[in-house]
């Protein structure tokens, strides 16, 4: 039997890239990030770049082109600057709430 797959499934992909693009990717990781996940934001913040207005971008559309503009650095889920928005967020709800 096998086990059950959880999450998003990913497709591989080649791509060829200047050998001077791949060094700048890699200037930009930190640590614990990859570089299929570096560019996958990427790939994530281009698409969200069409000219919609804010009325009608969705809120990922949103979020990933706030991310790219404060912080850029395309890990959106594990984004320190992103957490801290994220809290903020939740402050300013909750003393409104109040």
């Amino acid at each position: 039997m096998s086990r059950r797959r959880t999450g998003t499934r990913y497709v591989p992909i080649t791509i060829s890239l200047k050998p001077s693009m791949i060094d700048e990717i890699e200037a930009k990781l930190n640590a614990k990030q990859s570089r299929s996940e570096w560019i996958a934001g990427a790939i994530e913040v281009k698409l969200a770049e069409t000219v919609l207005t804010t009325a009608e971008a969705t809120d990922v559309q949103l979020k990933l082109a706030l991310h790219a503009r404060i912080c850029g650095c395309m890990k959106t889920a594990d984004c320190l600057v992103m957490r801290d928005l994220r809290r903020m967020k939740r402050e300013i709800r909750d003393t409104e709430s109040s």
